[in-house]
């Protein structure tokens, strides 16, 4: 039951982590494309558009930092897995292939804080 309560609890967070990063990106003139797009190879939390570059964008997201960093989750496996994806979608977006990049936007605080620490990572991997 608790490992239950654990993963509601990540998933809240990592809903309410998302929407910052999406609400981040638009107020830098970004226009995201999609929202956790699925692909044979994972998960792309966003697909953003900035001019004419596609941002595939990886969220973590931590309510406090005990148990480390939000980007600290961002491993080398996981990275693969980033690349993969992006590369699955843009055979999809033949339009898109040639200006991509992968960023990472780690997201701290309290569920709807008014004003979570937002760290942006461009072109992280």
């Amino acid at each position: 039951m608790k490992d239950q309560m654990h993963t509601g609890h990540n998933q809240i967070i990592g809903k309410w982590g998302e929407d910052c990063a999406f609400e981040f990106l638009e107020s830098k003139g970004f226009k995201v494309l999609a929202r956790n797009v699925r692909t044979p190879e994972g998960e792309i939390d966003l697909i953003a558009l900035d001019h004419d570059i596609v941002v595939f964008v990886e969220v973590k997201t931590r309510s406090h930092h005990n148990a480390g960093y939000p980007e600290e989750a961002v491993t080398e496996e996981k990275m693969e897995h980033m690349i993969d994806s992006a590369e699955s979608w843009l055979l999809k977006h033949p339009e898109h292939e040639a200006n991509w990049r992968l960023d990472v936007i780690a997201v701290t605080g309290a569920i709807n804080s008014q004003n979570p620490q937002i760290e942006w990572f461009e072109n992280a991997v």
